[in-house]
């Protein structure tokens, strides 16, 4: 009795399991078809993180946007922007920024758990550039309303994408 006490946890606590072994408790939120018991599972099922120190742990890998209108989006992307196409779907594209997939989902307003109205300012996309005078002729150039702004480490200018995205394009002082 006094073992199974021991090894009674609230879900996702570890705790000492028979002869020592580490567990790790199952919640409903954690329940994917492995154990709908809510009994307690070895740790040893979970796979080790491992941490290298001569990089960092996390990168950036991609991130995604929700569009009205897959054909506009990628016409600004890959057109205006110039960034390569890379996979593409009927509602769905990638398109490769140096270092970041930005991947477009084409949905309507209100359908499909998309927003009537997106948000603004809950994402915003920043583009590293050499010489920002030189990027900004250039995407002033392709029609592109771009408002200036600075602090004691950076330049910048922002826009929009044609869905309200904010992005930037910032230089390093």
């Amino acid at each position: 009795m006094a073992d199974a006490m021991a090894r009674r946890t609230r879900k996702g606590r570890d705790t000492a399991g028979p002869r020592g072994a580490r567990t790790h408790s199952v919640g409903a939120a954690s329940r994917r078809g492995a154990n709908h018991t809510g009994s307690l599972v070895p740790m040893t099922t979970m796979p080790p993180l491992s941490v290298r120190t001569d990089r960092p742990l996390l990168s950036a890998s991609g991130v995604i946007l929700q569009i009205r209108d897959l054909e506009v989006s990628l016409s600004f992307y890959t057109q205006t922007l110039g960034l390569p196409l890379g996979l593409r779907c009927s509602d769905y594209a990638e398109v490769d920024a140096p270092g970041l997939v930005i991947e477009l989902h084409e949905g309507s307003p209100g359908a499909s758990g998309m927003p009537a109205h997106p948000p603004m300012g809950e994402l915003s996309i920043g583009f590293r550039v050499d010489d920002l005078r030189e990027a900004v002729r250039y995407f002033e150039a392709r029609g592109l309303s771009l408002q200036a702004g600075e602090n004691e480490r950076y330049r910048w200018v922002q826009f929009s994408d044609p869905d309200g995205t904010p992005l930037r394009l910032i230089e390093r002082k």
